[in-house]
């Protein structure tokens, strides 16, 4: 890329992080690559908005995606598959560091705080997962899979 390019921005994706996470940025960070997609695939041109579904504490809202929302969710989910591979070889402490870099480019994002929790967890250290799983149920109280966790953070301390 030439120095005119990326000093203008030209054909650069974005990857900086928003200010404030919409709910339906939010939501497409909870999808997998298959729905993203699809989605994708529907908007057909990139300047058009698509409206999604969202169902929030029983109230239906209509949340408007764009195909530049879609890329944004592609590369954070490349961050977050990269981190759930370490966790899964139980390399906590590199999901962390994962988990809190795509954190930066989202914002208050309830999925990655549930699972920075959890890896904190994982690592027997409760009390730092804690305010991070608090903070996930307080952006989105109606998520079960987020309290779960939260409850077993808590049985921890216990």
């Amino acid at each position: 890329m030439g120095f005119w390019h990326w000093l203008f921005g030209k054909g650069k994706q974005q990857t900086t992080a928003p200010k404030c996470l919409t709910r339906g940025q939010m939501d497409l960070l909870w999808m997998d690559r298959t729905g993203l997609a699809v989605l994708k695939a529907s908007l057909g041109n990139p300047s058009v908005a698509v409206l999604g579904v969202n169902h929030k504490g029983g109230i239906h809202e209509q949340q408007q995606v764009t195909t530049q929302d879609i890329e944004w969710a592609e590369h954070l989910m490349g961050i977050a598959e990269l981190a759930a591979a370490a966790s899964q070889r139980g390399d906590s402490a590199k999901a962390i560091r994962l988990y809190k870099e795509a954190l930066e480019q989202a914002p208050d994002c309830d999925l990655y705080l549930m699972s920075i929790g959890c890896c904190y967890g994982n690592l027997r250290k409760p009390r730092e997962g804690l305010p991070y799983l608090e903070r996930a149920a307080a952006i989105s109280p109606n998520n079960a899979r987020i309290r779960s966790n939260l409850a077993g953070i808590k049985q921890m301390l216990d």
